[in-house]
């Protein structure tokens, strides 16, 4: 029995090397993400964060992978099919079921074995090759050296085994219930020709189109999920279509045809195996070049110069201006004062409010605003651009006059809801990306909200709050200055420092 089972497994080595190079490429890209991850993360804070790293790169990289473990599954489904002749072959010769469990038992132990230690070995070479890269880069920003932790081993031998495990279950269930003969059936086109099928094309090209539309909307702003799944299956369908166009089109072509006939019987006979197994492929290079590596470069702390013009910037008041004027003198320090008010939005962001004409002084560019009009200025980062804006993306924002307070909401089991207290006359006429004060905030918080003159003028004296936007820049004596502006304040102020938040 032992030497008809391992003539079997030599006969398909081929086979089964293709099962451990595709474990090996999955367990790799999962130790990678999770030591890109800690390693942005040590740059970002300098110093590893426990548990946050490793929660961090598993959702945001649960899409890849998902994606690895359907391929896993037609990899390892594919391989079943190639044995199966040889695990029939020994319950022909009256093997015992433990027995047979065990030969199998093995030959799966030794996929998932070779698969975590080669993965967590080629990971680690390439995680080196670009944590040393990383360290050239931010030379001028970190200091001491990249160290991304024992998280990924971790993380990776905890994630291997439970989608090796899985797999596990799922083909031992999927035998136990369907049975063999069910399972080998499955993905043939049981003798029907593969036709074409425009409807499909033109399905899967709207799907495509859908996809792109839903950026510009409320649901593919607050997740690029819903756009990647019409995407997903839209190339899905796309393939679909277009596979069988090609085959029809090869079996015209008779010299093409009888050149590649024993490929093409693979592909007429499993049809939509090949297909799943081409759109996972394919799936996962769209999601690695424009999801992976988007959450990759995203989170790199590159910060342009323009997004911090200022070292400090001050929420203050008039009564603060004397204070102001006498550090000024004492330092040497450059000073630019805006007078503003403080506003709140229903998403319990709290924002800068100031005048068109104060806009125009400060910008050079004239707004033509009326009434209860306003024009936003968001300022962000460069991952946060495409997000919503304020007031959840609508046009007619619920705004109210002064700083954020506890009684603006009401809390329904947990759930924040806008009290009566918000105004909602406001329309926003227009909108832009730019850098003012800088991007001190989140991406809900601390925007530029331009309003009408008349208006301004009319709320401006009755709004709690700062009033003043005091943007300060320090050529030296730097932390004198932050120390006497934070004893000033007495920690009740609104103080941005640019050496805190340039680099988070």
């Amino acid at each position: 029995m032992k030497k008809v089972f391992f003539g079997g497994l030599k006969n398909h080595w081929k086979d089964y090397i293709l099962v451990l190079i595709c474990g090996i490429f999955m367990v790799t890209i999962i130790f990678l993400s999770n030591s890109l991850s800690d390693c942005l993360q040590w740059i970002i804070d300098g110093q590893i964060t426990g548990n946050a790293e490793e929660s961090y790169s598993f959702f945001d990289f649960s899409i890849t992978y998902l994606l690895l473990v359907f391929m896993m599954i037609l990899i390892i489904f594919s391989y079943i099919r190639k044995r199966s002749y040889d695990y029939v072959l020994l319950d022909v010769m009256g093997i015992q079921k433990r027995h047979k469990y065990i030969f199998i038992g093995c030959e799966y132990l030794g996929i998932v074995v070779i698969s975590i230690l080669g993965g967590i070995l080629f990971g680690a070479i390439l995680s080196e090759i670009i944590k040393i890269e990383l360290e050239k880069i931010f030379a001028n920003i970190i200091f001491t050296e990249i160290n991304y932790g024992f998280s990924p081993f971790r993380m990776t031998i905890i994630i291997g085994f439970c989608v090796f495990g899985l797999l596990f279950i799922v083909f031992d269930e999927a035998i136990s219930c369907l049975g063999m003969d069910s399972l080998l059936s499955c993905g043939k086109k049981s003798g029907k020709p593969v036709k074409t099928r425009p409807k499909v094309f033109i399905l899967g090209m709207t799907f495509m189109f859908l996809a792109y539309i839903s950026l510009w909307f409320y649901w593919g702003k607050v997740s690029k999920g819903i756009p990647l799944i019409l995407l997903s299956i839209g190339i899905l369908l796309g393939m679909i279509s277009i596979g069988a166009y090609y085959l029809c089109y090869l079996r015209k072509k008779e010299n093409k045809y009888y050149k590649k006939i024993t490929w093409l019987d693979n592909w007429y006979h499993r049809f939509f195996y090949n297909i799943n197994m081409s759109f996972i492929i394919t799936e996962f290079i769209i999601v690695t070049l424009y999801g992976f590596s988007i959450v990759i470069f995203d989170n790199i702390p590159v910060n342009e110069p323009q997004n911090y013009p200022y070292d400090v910037v001050w929420m203050a008041s008039d009564k603060d201006i004397a204070f102001i004027d006498e550090l000024k003198q004492k330092y040497e320090i450059k000073v630019k004062k805006q007078p503003c008010i403080r506003v709140t939005t229903t998403d319990q962001g709290e924002h800068m409010g100031i005048s068109a004409s104060a806009y125009e002084k400060w910008t050079k560019e004239s707004l033509d605003l009326k009434d209860n009009e306003i024009y936003v200025v968001y300022q962000r980062e460069r991952s946060e651009r495409n997000y919503l804006g304020i007031d959840f993306g609508t046009k007619k924002p619920r705004i109210y006059m002064g700083e954020a307070k506890d009684d603006l909401w009401q809390y329904v089991a947990g759930v924040p809801t806008p009290s009566n207290k918000f105004d909602t006359s406001f329309n926003i006429v227009g909108e832009e990306e730019k850098i003012l004060t800088g991007v001190f905030g989140n991406k809900i918080s601390e925007h530029i909200i331009v309003f009408s003159d008349s208006y301004y003028q009319k709320v401006c004296n009755r709004v709690e709050g700062p009033n003043l936007i005091v943007m300060v820049q320090i050529p030296k004596n730097y932390e004198k200055v932050i120390e006497e502006i934070c004893a000033y304040t007495n920690g009740s102020g609104i103080v941005y420092e640019k050496k805190i938040y340039c680099y988070k």
